[in-house]
């Protein structure tokens, strides 16, 4: 629905994925988490937030569906990994995930620098994951931005608007 929102020209979402941590490898202390998060992701979420790969490759239809992962700048960095390479993996919810991507800063949306990202089929099969999105990311017409961002919150939760939480445009 917010997709129709007049002036919307994308529209793509993240779940965040409760209880999984992110380490290098499995030799890790759980508690050095690196306050990392993992969340299924679009596979149209590069193109929503302007976000683009520094190496790699992102999600695609064949492996949002396997453990693969795409990293996060910041999340890359705080895990030692600076390249994607064939056999590139990490530990994640107590099995190993492939790394395919890295992806450069995102200045749009800043948050997306510390997740590791899945497919939603891969976070539903692997890591238990329930797949409702958690956080839409919105890209609108630069003269429509206010007019979307008032009706951001009915359109999304028609019966409770007050329970999301529109932010500010960048």
């Amino acid at each position: 629905m917010i997709g129709r929102i007049p002036g919307v020209t994308a529209v793509q979402d993240t779940a965040y994925v409760p209880n999984v941590s992110v380490f290098k490898t499995p030799l890790i202390p759980s508690i050095d988490t690196n306050t990392l998060t993992v969340h299924a992701a679009s596979l149209g979420l590069l193109h929503a937030t302007a976000v683009t790969l520094a190496r790699g490759a992102f999600l695609n239809a064949a492996t949002a569906r396997e453990p693969v992962a795409v990293l996060g700048a910041l999340a890359a960095q705080r895990l030692g990994i600076d390249r994607a390479f064939p056999g590139q993996r990490i530990w994640l919810g107590n099995q190993w995930f492939y790394v395919t991507g890295i992806l450069r800063p995102a200045v749009l949306a800043p948050d997306l620098d510390t997740f590791v990202l899945v497919g939603y089929p891969a976070a539903k099969t692997y890591l238990g994951a329930g797949g409702h999105p958690s956080t839409v990311y919105v890209r609108a017409q630069t003269s429509q931005v206010t007019a979307v961002q008032r009706l951001l919150a009915a359109t999304a939760n028609p019966e409770a608007p007050n329970q999301v939480t529109v932010s500010q445009p960048s």
